[in-house]
């Protein structure tokens, strides 16, 4: 990047920046104004129309008063390089998933017995209905345990480039503490440190999944004859030129009192392949994608470790521009005695009649209806719809209801549509395009959240 004056060279760059980076670039732009230190991330679009991702490292020099007088520093295209680092990330996920799979599926199995041993009883004392609401509270609870840990496979199996949204870090880290509490060694003991108050952060939420399994999976690995993993987060305002740091970052730390890592191969624990494991024990990925997802994100990554000792490692992410108080409601009170019709589009009648009665738990007027077509007939003809419920498939008529909610919104951009998937890759494509998605299993608590999101976009 040449010496030009900050305002102009700032201009110069968001321009071709794309869109999808924009804000946090803006944001990047914003902070180095005020403390000099200027690196970043992010895609830019070519005149001919090619996307290249580079890296900006400089500096924004000012005079005496504090104000901005020029802007210099470095771009480099590191579009190769992040080509393989996705490839690495790949092969990392998926190393993720077998890892997990194992624990997972032992621990599913003993789940699924809960629920069905106590559906049983269930069944056997009918005459009973204080007992029979036990066992149905034990097989309701053990089921939501299943369906987190669902979920949390097909979540890291899914491919798809870095996509950043903004993101409460406190949610995603008491998931990993309950995912691993379940699944790890009964000799480590999990702590956690998560204050409720932390900070939203910018960033694709699968590769920040993905970046605290691996630094789980390395203490543990590190505890074989056991140990205390101790997870903890904090909001801080940093200035570390070592670090590259300037503004206000979300630090997670992973702290261990395994067996460490020797000082010849520290300086290098972060480059691909190189492992402190034994052969065959380790691919060497796992903090070669922390790496890459923290400094991708905007952030950085630093590790202390002693041998016989344990490991320390820090990721700093940055934080968000907007906060996302609002983006999730914390209660499912408001949308409770709404007065509303829903048209549920589902061809599957289990599931139509299920999401019938949940809705009908907040006194909504409920319409079932099991072929697209019928859907997108009923609001042509101007029938009173509030609110559209689709599950993300391809319906009995044989239209993709992804389709026909864009229809949808197309045609009726006043009426809220809400849709629900089980897999991760229909949820992309769903928020890809602008829609409010809720993951199944749901239940009436998580569902009115969602009724209350939407019906508040509406009404504004």
């Amino acid at each position: 990047m040449p010496v030009r004056h900050p305002n102009g060279a700032a201009e110069t760059l968001l321009a071709r920046v794309v869109a999808g980076d924009r804000d946090r670039v803006g944001h990047s732009l914003d902070a180095a104004m005020a403390s000099g230190a200027l690196h970043f991330q992010c895609r830019i679009c070519r005149p001919d129309g090619s996307l290249r991702s580079i890296v900006v490292d400089g500096r924004v020099y000012h005079a005496e008063d504090g104000t901005p007088t020029r802007i210099a520093g470095v771009v480099e295209d590191v579009t190769e390089q992040r080509r393989i680092e996705e490839a690495l990330q790949q092969a990392q996920r998926l190393q993720a998933v077998g890892t997990i799979a194992g624990g997972v599926a032992h621990n599913f199995n003993n789940l699924l017995a809960v629920v069905l041993g106590n559906l049983d009883l269930a069944s056997r004392s009918s005459s009973d209905a204080e007992r029979v609401r036990l066992y149905l509270e034990a097989a309701t609870a053990a089921a939501e345990r299943g369906a987190k840990l669902t979920w949390q496979l097909l979540s890291f199996a899914r491919q798809q480039p870095l996509r950043t949204e903004p993101i409460a870090p406190t949610e995603e880290l008491h998931k990993l503490a309950r995912l691993i509490g379940e699944t790890f060694p009964a000799n480590i003991t999990i702590q956690t440190e998560i204050p409720r108050d932390l900070w939203v952060v910018d960033i694709d939420p699968i590769e920040l999944q993905l970046s605290l399994l691996n630094l789980a999976f390395n203490a543990r690995d590190a505890m074989s004859s056991g140990g205390i993993l101790r997870i903890s987060a904090k909001n801080q305002t940093l200035q570390d030129d070592r670090l590259g740091l300037a503004g206000h970052y979300v630090t997670i730390e992973f702290a261990d009192n395994g067996l460490g890592i020797p000082p010849e191969i520290l300086p290098r624990v972060f480059e691909p392949f190189i492992t402190t494991k034994e052969i065959g024990a380790g691919s060497g990925l796992g903090l070669s994608q922390v790496h890459g997802f923290a400094h991708q994100s905007g952030g950085a990554v630093d590790i202390e470790s002693e041998p016989g000792k344990g490991t320390i490692v820090r990721m700093y992410l940055p934080a968000a521009k907007v906060p996302t108080a609002d983006a999730v409601p914390a209660t499912a009170e408001s949308a409770c005695g709404a007065a509303g019709t829903v048209l549920v589009v589902e061809d599957q009648p289990g599931l139509a009649n299920l999401a019938a009665e949940l809705f009908a738990q907040w006194q909504l007027e409920i319409r079932v209806v099991h072929r697209a077509s019928t859907a997108l007939a009923i609001l042509r003809e101007g029938e009173k719809v509030d609110l559209v419920f689709a599950d993300i498939k391809m319906m009995a008529d044989g239209i993709d209801s992804l389709e026909l909610a864009q229809i949808m919104k197309n045609e009726f951009p006043n009426i809220p549509i809400l849709l629900t998937s089980g897999t991760s890759d229909g949820a992309s494509d769903a928020l890809a395009r602008g829609f409010q998605v809720i993951r199944k299993p749901y239940l009436t608590e998580e569902l009115g959240m969602w009724l209350r999101r939407l019906f508040g976009i509406r009404s504004t």
